[in-house]
């Protein structure tokens, strides 16, 4: 069939759409991006769920010799003299992670360029996300033997949870920093390790600036797991311990530094959201 110039351009037309219509095709499509993102995180959490499952009824609990308040205090001399060096500085351990953590979400900002609404949602779906990890990482790494990290298991189990039990919980002087804040090597590990290839996932499935909020939500999200974890440790006098939030988390943490129960309950670090989820809230 063969069209006149005339009604050509009138079959054109009648393909063009309104600028309703294009709003309605744009908020159609922000949807779909939206729901698309949300279902990957909620098959990413049932793959999680169904593997944490797995790995809870094939585990076995050693058996643990409970340490008394002499015995820790006898056990943090023995580190202090075998793992602080002379010249480690608390502070300067404190404000080498900030660093670090400031400066990679300093990078990210600098390279966000015109977010869109829809990508906004990746910040509590990565909040989430994050302190789902937290909670497996710290259940079923930290106080278990794994291939590959044993130095975490170690400097958990062997170390961090004999310097603190439920009852002997404040640090000593800033040079116990060391047996509560991560190495920065490990910061940067972690990062390196298993953020980068998330946020490259994150950014083909959605867009860069959906991998660089990521980033952003996750680097946060570990500093915050720093500042509360430090604050649990700070001397029940402290100003930092006796605010309310950071109070009643700090009872949670406490509960979890009880050695008889340790691989029991509140492994939740942050926000005791993972804890709730696996019914390990106490």
């Amino acid at each position: 069939m063969c069209y006149s110039q005339s009604q050509l351009k009138k079959k054109i037309a009648s393909f063009r759409l309104s600028p309703e219509r294009r709003f309605l095709r744009v908020e159609k499509s922000c949807q779909c991006d939206i729901a698309g993102v949300t279902l990957q995180y909620i098959f990413l959490g049932n793959i999680i769920l169904l593997m944490a499952t797995y790995v809870d009824r094939k585990m076995k609990t050693e058996p643990i010799e409970i340490d008394t308040d002499s015995r820790v205090a006898s056990f943090r001399e023995e580190y202090r003299s075998a793992e602080i060096l002379p010249g480690y500085r608390g502070w300067r351990h404190f404000a080498t992670t900030n660093a670090i953590i400031l400066a990679g979400v300093a990078l990210c900002v600098w390279y966000l360029h015109g977010v869109q609404a829809r990508e906004l949602w990746v910040i509590p779906l990565t909040f989430v996300y994050s302190n789902i990890s937290e909670y497996l990482g710290h259940r079923f790494v930290m106080h278990h033997p794994r291939p590959g990290f044993g130095l975490m298991f170690k400097r958990h189990v062997k170390q961090h949870h004999r310097f603190f039990t439920h009852t002997t919980m404040p640090v000593d002087s800033i040079r116990d920093f060391k047996v509560v804040l991560f190495p920065p090597f490990l910061i940067v590990f972690f990062l390196l390790g298993f953020g980068t290839p998330l946020a490259l996932l994150v950014g083909y499935l959605v867009s860069v600036n959906a991998a660089l909020l990521f980033v952003i939500t996750g680097l946060l999200y570990f500093l915050n797991y720093e500042y509360l974890h430090l604050a649990y440790h700070l001397p029940e006098g402290h100003w930092v311990s006796r605010l309310p939030i950071v109070s009643r988390m700090r009872r949670l943490h406490q509960a979890h530094h009880d050695q008889s129960i340790m691989t029991a309950c509140n492994f939740n670090i942050t926000y005791p959201i993972g804890d709730w989820l696996f019914r390990t809230l106490r």
